[in-house]
């Protein structure tokens, strides 16, 4: 298993293509194992998240790509005009999902409660197989409103026989 660090521009030009397919969950981790088309194993220990098309590792014969597998996701067409822009812009923002700004468009993860939302506010939309590749920072992935106090709470659990220990949470 050959372990990767980094994406890498390749040296060689010509070279054929290998696929090692991911979906964005997965491109999104920092640390995780994946199999190439070919069948070759690598884990990733990357210091920031690779992308779709990415090119990770070249042997003598092939160079490795990153192919992200499309999902559904909801496209809002944009018309041009910046008022209508900034309130779908705005409306979506309220959703605190990721999103990602396409040519004349914001796409979405498709979600049927937001399928819904979008219907009662009256806002077009189109579902569409694409590669889903959300804004850095968009609201999403790793999201949380964690208020940096760590607690315990120590508790035992009784083994039978008078066996017993105390675990701490924190």
């Amino acid at each position: 298993m050959q372990l990767i660090k980094q994406a890498i521009e390749p040296s060689a030009a010509g070279l054929p293509e290998v696929g090692l397919v991911a979906d964005r969950f997965k491109l999104q981790k920092r640390r995780w194992r994946g199999q190439a088309e070919d069948g070759a194993d690598f884990g990733f220990e990357l210091a920031e998240p690779l992308e779709h098309g990415a090119i990770f590792f070249e042997s003598e014969s092939h160079h490795y790509r990153i192919r992200q597998t499309p999902e559904l996701v909801l496209a809002i067409s944009l018309s041009g005009n910046a008022t209508e822009a900034a309130e779908t812009g705005w409306q979506i923002g309220n959703l605190h999902m990721p999103v990602q700004v396409a040519a004349g468009e914001i796409r979405v993860g498709d979600d049927p409660a937001v399928r819904q939302l979008f219907t009662s506010m009256g806002m077009a939309f189109e579902v569409k197989d694409e590669i889903f590749q959300p804004m850095k920072g968009s609201v999403g992935a790793g999201h949380n409103h964690d208020h940096g106090v760590e607690h315990s709470h120590d508790h035992s659990h009784d083994h039978g026989a008078g066996h017993s220990h105390d675990h701490s949470h924190g």
